[in-house]
This record gives structure tokens, C-alpha cells and sequence, in this order.
């Protein structure tokens, strides 16, 4: 199999409902001992297009198979593995078993255009506190992989931020696995706040129908939220629900 976007996207869209097979994705192979820190490959290779960053990816992961799984990612050979043991493996919990292709097409969602996206809604955030007399840093994938964030930012007088990027969809979603997610970046606040004392901001963009992107504006101006902006948390910031800020805020370009 080669690589396809319209068949990531489809079987991505046609099972996202799917609870199990989401789940089972989630909990037994999207770690990144199972497919690379994505995050860090993508900074390494560089790559100018989903199909660019899945061909370095595969490319690299051949080149360097001394490495660990989480630093070099996956060959084609051990893709087409992680595809059949996610099968097996949905098979053998009770859920409904599609076609071989959705397995490997899925997984190709997540490793690379999931991953491309992100890092794409990254670099144009940080273009933009650039222009606006910021300096920003990446965070290597590990600090990222374990509080959630994107970029560290500075301004004039060398103050710190921490900043994380979210689509719409991630605060607008009900699903359960969504929720659970919702929780988990409360906690991942939470633990970073009270451990370092640093606290994390938000940016949220939506992907409109022409796929032109808009920033959600807070107060009119600014393009950032605190946690208590978006979600409804109690003394402990234990997480309670979210707020449908979107209802109310504006949307722009970033200029």
C-alpha cells in the first residue's frame, strides 16, 4: 500500500464514531514507543507535505533500525505490522472488523497528517508572536509529550509563556474519548502549574470550508485563553466541563 490522503481522511471520518476502534488506537498504538515521537520526527525531517513527511518517515525509520521505535518511527514493513495487529487486536475485543487497507490507512492519519497539521498550526503561531516582538522556542517531544505544550514564549522583558494549540473541535466534541482528553489536559495544567509554577495559554484556530484558518480572538484582541476561559474547573482545577466560549468570541486572521 502507498500513501493515499483521501483514504486517511476517509476512514478516519467514516470510523471516527467507532468508540473501540478509536480507543483501542489510543490506549495499545498511538504511544510513541509504538509509531516514534511523531513530534520530533517531523522537527528532524522537516518535511514540506504529507506525502514528503510520510516518505522521510519511513525513509529514516529504515536508515536507523538500531534506534528505538520512539526516536526513529516505523519502516513501511513494520507499518503494514501495526496495521494487522490493530486488526487482530480489534478483532479479538469484540469489535466490528473492517477491511485490512482502514487499519493502515487510519494509522497513516494519525502518524503523519494528524502530526503535519499540528506542527503546521505551530509554526504559524510562533510566525506570529514573532512579528509581535516575542522570541519562541520549541519544547523537545518529551516535556511536549508530557504536559501538552507547543512553544515557550518570551517577551521584551523575558517573561515566560507556555503555550499550547488546540483546534475548536477538541473543546466542541462530546465524544467520550474527547472528554477523557478534555480531563487530561486540565490535569497535565494542573500538574505543570503547581510543579513549576507555569501556567499554560491557549490558542484555538477552526478550519473553516474553504479550509482557510481563524484564530478565536479573547477580548477582542488578544489570541490566547487561560484554562479558566475554557473550561469550568473547581478550587482543585480538577476538570468539570467545557465552556462554549466559541458562542461568543470572535474569529481572525493572524496579522
Amino acid at each position: 500500500m502507498i500513501f493515499d490522503y483521501e483514504k486517511c481522511i476517509k476512514y478516519k471520518e467514516t470510523y471516527i464514531g467507532d468508540i473501540k476502534f478509536n480507543y483501542i488506537w489510543r490506549n495499545c498504538f498511538a504511544p510513541s514507543n509504538k509509531i516514534g515521537n511523531c513530534t520530533n520526527l517531523y522537527r528532524r525531517l522537516n518535511p514540506s507535505s504529507y506525502e514528503d513527511f510520510y516518505k522521510k518517515y519511513v525513509e529514516y525509520a529504515e536508515a536507523n533500525k538500531d534506534l528505538k521505535i520512539k526516536d526513529r518511527g516505523l519502516t513501511y514493513d513494520e507499518l503494514v505490522l501495526l496495521s494487522k495487529n490493530y486488526k487482530d487486536k480489534c478483532k479479538n475485543t469484540g469489535c466490528e472488523v473492517y477491511d485490512d487497507e482502514v487499519y493502515f490507512y487510519v494509522a497513516l492519519a494519525h502518524i503523519i497528517i494528524e502530526t503535519f497539521d499540528g506542527q503546521e498550526k505551530e509554526r504559524m503561531f510562533k510566525e506570529y508572536l514573532i512579528k509581535n516582538g516575542f522570541s519562541c522556542d520549541c519544547l523537545d517531544g518529551v516535556f511536549d509529550g508530557k504536559y501538552g505544550i507547543d512553544i515557550i514564549a518570551k517577551d521584551a522583558k523575558n517573561n515566560k509563556f507556555f503555550i499550547q494549540i488546540k483546534p475548536l473541535s477538541f473543546f466542541a466534541s462530546s465524544r467520550m474519548d474527547v472528554v477523557q482528553d478534555q480531563k487530561k489536559l486540565c490535569e497535565k495544567y494542573k500538574d505543570l502549574y503547581l510543579n513549576h509554577n507555569i501556567q499554560t495559554l491557549y490558542a484555538v484556530y477552526v478550519i473553516n470550508p474553504d479550509n482557510s484558518i481563524e484564530w478565536f480572538k479573547n477580548n477582542g484582541t488578544k489570541y490566547s485563553f487561560k484554562l479558566n476561559d475554557l473550561f469550568e474547573v473547581d478550587e482543585h482545577l480538577n476538570f468539570c466541563k467545557v465552556k462554549k466560549f466559541w458562542k461568543t468570541k470572535d474569529k481572525g486572521k493572524l496579522i
